[in-house]
């Protein structure tokens, strides 16, 4: 018995319908394959409650390694485990690079990070093995592990495999090719659209604000996207075989070719880099950003701000402090410690915004968000379903918001803000050129005054 007298192995709450149904075809399918679910849906419980399943066949044979791709996932893991299903923290083991409490071979639970578990998982699986036990493996964001690499830390003699993934797909192929393989192909599918029509997630807004280039950046644009095209049917000259590949592994080809120091594919590589940087650091943008500043410091709402690059976060974070906002920064480039007290400091109400670069894409719980602002983002599908589920975790009277500036007539237009009414449901979503409609009558709620552009005319959009 557990300090709350609840039986451990028990999960402490009903499943929703949706975990229900992908629960009985996990099972069906004999206990291995991918269950894709929007972030905030429960993907979590789901994998608490297969554990809790395998307990009650297998009793103390079981034993269960969840691979996840981060620290502060593994740490919310833990949280999650030890509440869910009443476990003792020491009945949770860690092998990664900052353990609070080391694996034995009576650890009935081990939390790994894929970089560990690409070296180390073997070990405590054949330990396992020997002494005659069950093995269940759980795999949280598994579209990562569908790399060359990453895919080591699949390897094993598992009884039983779940991957959970909002979006498992790669763009590489690495699904079809190495994920699925491991894990098992996916037997139950749970949308984001799906999960906003049904209520369990926050009500959801989300205003796409349109700027301009002005007339120097459009003319620059222009002409790189002229550069672009004529290096690419270069690159088809030199290498027909690039017209047999997909979008993400063009990309991969590209780079791969780059890294060979191809003459044509460094050159592709830098152009992409600077219609990059055009597109984030065009002026429309920066003035809109900086009207969204100015609203955030006006009101009371707690707020992520994504962001692409570190240098454009930092400029962005000044501004903010510069406006009396409560704001802390998180990147890659920060020391631990620091990120790990902002982290806090946000989670704990000492701060109303959170300006992030990409650190917050996948699996961190930041349920008090009820806005996102996307500064500027890749035109991945899955990147764009993270950072918006990552304000939409339900709580009692909360409405979620999410504001994202992109650029017309630039394939933000057509790959992102099109496609939104088909990813979130056209009645939550809202169209406006900015500053033609003010930010004040953006935010109010009118009807869209803007319809998104479609293109189809860039042959090389898998570059980018």
């Amino acid at each position: 018995m557990t300090d709350t007298g609840r039986q451990p192995w028990q999960i402490s709450s009903p499943l929703r319908t949706w975990q229900e149904q992908a629960l009985a075809a996990w099972r069906l399918a004999k206990g291995r394959g991918v269950v894709e679910a929007a972030t905030g849906t429960g993907k979590t419980r789901l994998a608490l409650a297969a554990m809790a399943g395998l307990r009650e066949l297998h009793g103390d044979d079981l034993r269960v390694v969840v691979v996840v791709p981060t620290i502060a996932l593994a740490r919310q893991w833990r949280d999650e485990i030890e509440r869910g299903l009443g476990l003792r923290r020491r009945d949770v083991g860690e092998i990664h690079s900052q353990p609070q409490y080391e694996w034995t071979t009576k650890s009935p639970v081990l939390l790994m990070v894929v970089n560990s578990a690409r070296t180390q998982l073997r070990r405590p699986v054949e330990c396992w093995r020997t002494e005659g036990r069950v093995v269940l493996l759980v795999v949280d964001e598994c579209h990562r592990a569908g790399s060359q690499w990453n895919v080591k830390a699949l390897e094993g003699p598992f009884d039983y495999t779940l991957g959970l993934s909002a979006t498992p797909e790669r763009s590489d192929d690495g699904h079809e090719e190495l994920l699925y393989p491991a894990l098992g192909r996916p037997v139950f599918r749970y949308p984001l659209l799906n999960a906003l029509d049904d209520g369990i997630l926050a009500p959801l807004t989300s205003v796409n604000l349109y700027v301009a280039f002005d007339a120097v950046e459009k003319s620059a644009w222009d002409d790189l996207t002229l550069d672009l095209s004529r290096a690419f049917n270069e690159l088809r000259r030199v290498l027909p075989r690039m017209d047999s590949l997909s979008e993400g592994l063009l990309f991969a080809e590209v780079s791969r070719l780059a890294r060979a120091e191809v003459p044509v594919a460094l050159k592709l590589l830098g152009i992409v880099s600077a219609r990059r940087q055009l597109l984030a650091d065009s002026s429309g943008r920066t003035a809109c950003v900086s009207s969204l500043s100015a609203w955030l410091s006006t009101s009371s709402v707690r707020a992520i701000v994504f962001h692409e690059r570190i240098a454009s976060a930092e400029v962005h974070y000044v501004e903010l402090l510069q406006l009396g906002v409560r704001a802390v920064l998180d990147h890659s480039s920060l020391p631990a410690e620091t990120r790990q007290a902002s982290a806090a400091r946000f989670k704990s109400d000492r701060c109303r915004v959170l300006v992030a670069v990409k650190s917050l894409d996948e699996g961190i719980d930041v349920p008090d968000a009820e806005v996102a602002v996307i500064v500027c983002g890749s035109k991945s599908v899955r990147q764009r379903i993270q950072r918006i589920g990552r304000v939409l975790r339900e709580r009692a009277g909360k409405k979620a918001l999410v504001v994202s500036v992109l650029v017309e007539d630039t394939p933000e237009e057509w790959a992102i803000g099109l496609r939104d009414d088909a990813l979130l449901g056209e009645g939550r979503v809202r169209h406006y050129r900015w500053p033609e409609v003010t930010l004040a009558d953006c935010l109010a709620g009118p009807a869209s005054t803007h319809r998104p552009r479609d293109r189809h005319d860039e042959e090389f959009d898998g570059l980018e």
